[in-house]
């Protein structure tokens, strides 16, 4: 990292702007990754709240990447999911992505598959393909837990064929062929 880079975030950072918060702490942790270094993190935390007070979702996700990995102690899964939660509702598709991660694997209690649905359409429609690749999944299993015909693998919402109508067809194609 650039040292004229870190010193002229640091004076942004001085002066109060939430990007130079982020930019200024991730290059600092960057460099103390792998090591004990607890005075960086805590620096990070500091930084990154500013900058996240100060409406960089940035900032927010990377106060949920500290409180995620336990960087200043014990892992916060709850403190973790706050952070991303608040970041995804500024705009960021990877904090969408954390979020939704956290709720389907039920690392904030049980899972819930309807809710970590909505943080990955959030962050699909904000540009993250994980958070688009991770939705199919969730909705799938989803379909799959709604349906009332163990291993169907074909499902009609309401079909209409010669003057019949058939609401909720579930059922189960196995073999064949033409």
């Amino acid at each position: 990292v650039d040292a004229a880079r870190i010193e002229a975030n640091q004076r942004r950072c001085d002066f109060g702007n939430p990007r130079a918060h982020a930019k200024r702490v991730r290059g600092d942790v960057g460099r103390a990754e792998g090591r004990a270094f607890a005075p960086a993190f805590e620096a990070a935390h500091d930084h990154f709240r500013v900058a996240c007070e100060g409406g960089e979702p940035k900032g927010c996700r990377y106060l949920g990447v500290l409180e995620h990995e336990g960087s200043l102690g014990s892992p916060d899964e709850a403190a973790a999911f706050g952070w991303f939660d608040k970041a995804c509702a500024q705009g960021d598709s990877e904090s969408c992505y954390n979020a939704g991660v956290l709720v389907a694997t039920g690392a904030l209690g049980e899972a819930d598959l309807p809710a970590a649905s909505q943080f990955m359409t959030r962050g699909c429609e904000l540009g993250d393909p994980e958070a688009c690749s991770a939705r199919e999944q969730i909705d799938a299993e989803l379909a799959a837990q709604t349906s009332k015909v163990p291993g169907a693998n074909l499902s009609i919402g309401t079909a209409t064929v010669n003057g019949l109508t058939v609401n909720e067809l579930e059922c189960r194609v196995e073999g064949g062929g033409l």
